[in-house]
């Protein structure tokens, strides 16, 4: 349970409402959530020398993460990005969101459960 909640909480939001991580007021209280569940991990690596609270830095991680490629992709296209369609894409605009996606999605579930697994 806790490895969906911390693992796909960005990510969901992402996929369900891009709005909430650009706007100030949503994107505020996501963070304020992630940096507590970052404190509480923390912590209880630190309390019980227990490496599988980790699990609790990503959505942090994520948040980062998607606020830096989000700077990067707004720089480049100048436009937020939308979710891709599922047809072949067929103008640059549908490549560039897509690629946004498989990396966002890459770097946001991928590489923080292969850091915990080595952890733990």
């Amino acid at each position: 349970m806790i490895f969906f909640i911390t693992y796909f909480l960005i990510p969901a939001i992402f996929l369900i409402s891009r709005k909430s991580l650009s706007e100030k007021k949503p994107f505020l209280i996501i963070l304020s959530l992630c940096i507590i569940l970052s404190i509480y991990g923390i912590t209880n690596i630190i309390i019980n020398h227990n490496y599988e609270y980790l699990d609790f830095v990503c959505p942090l991680y994520s948040l980062i993460i998607y606020r830096i490629l989000l700077f990067i992709f707004y720089s480049i296209t100048k436009k937020y990005p939308d979710i891709p369609s599922r047809s072949f894409p067929a103008s640059n605009e549908e490549i560039a969101n897509r690629f946004f996606f498989i990396i966002f999605m890459f770097f946001s579930i991928i590489v923080p459960n292969q850091i915990t697994m080595n952890f733990t």
